[in-house]
């Protein structure tokens, strides 16, 4: 699959995917449309790409301004894949090869602006598994010092999955904002409250 940087001073880079089926990168429309929504707050912010797959997420983020993105990852296929696209950037790329639940421990001394989270799904029991390990991590993120003030957090998952099992979850910093479909895959925005 030939993927592409949609904006910014990397526009027109090709990336590499992981050859597994496993990995499905996310959606040329869907990554334009997540980038034109938090577009003023993307310069000069902290992006944490979680399941960074070839990284396309955090490597947009780093094109059109972010000061560094760190890419969580831990399937042979995709970090080999990621590790080849991260070599075409200069600058701001920090790669987390672990579990996700493990590197955020590791990152407990970073605030992030914006948080990307694109778990596995397409297949039943995947997504049983991973709307488990979602709802496990907006609630650490919600308990956690890991988002600025005003951070927002996007989940890309099934479109097929039951939408309020995420937008009704009880969380005390965290609200969540709104869900749009593309496709296959709903993407859903969570927003930090101010105080």
């Amino acid at each position: 699959m030939s993927l592409k940087i949609v904006g910014g001073i990397y526009k027109g880079l090709r990336l590499d995917t992981p050859s597994s089926q496993t990995t499905r990168p996310t959606a040329e429309v869907l990554r334009e449309a997540v980038f034109n929504m938090c577009q003023y707050k993307v310069s000069e912010a902290l992006f944490l790409d979680l399941y960074a797959g070839s990284g396309a997420m955090g490597i947009e983020a780093l094109s059109r301004g972010a000061t560094s993105a760190f890419f969580v990852e831990n399937h042979p296929q995709a970090l080999k894949a990621l590790k080849k696209n991260l070599s075409k950037v200069q600058e701001g790329a920090y790669l987390y090869p672990y579990d996700v639940l493990a590197s955020l421990k590791k990152l407990h001394d970073v605030a992030f602006d914006l948080v990307y989270i694109d778990p596995p799904y397409g297949e039943k029991k995947e997504e049983a598994r991973s709307e488990q390990t979602l709802i496990k991590l907006l609630h650490l993120l919600d308990q956690s010092s890991l988002l600025q003030k005003e951070a927002w957090v996007f989940v890309e998952f099934s479109a097929y999955a039951n939408k309020e099992t995420l937008s009704s979850l009880p969380l005390a910093t965290l609200a969540w904002h709104s869900a749009r479909i593309f496709g296959r895959s709903i993407l859903h925005l969570f927003k930090k409250s101010k105080i």
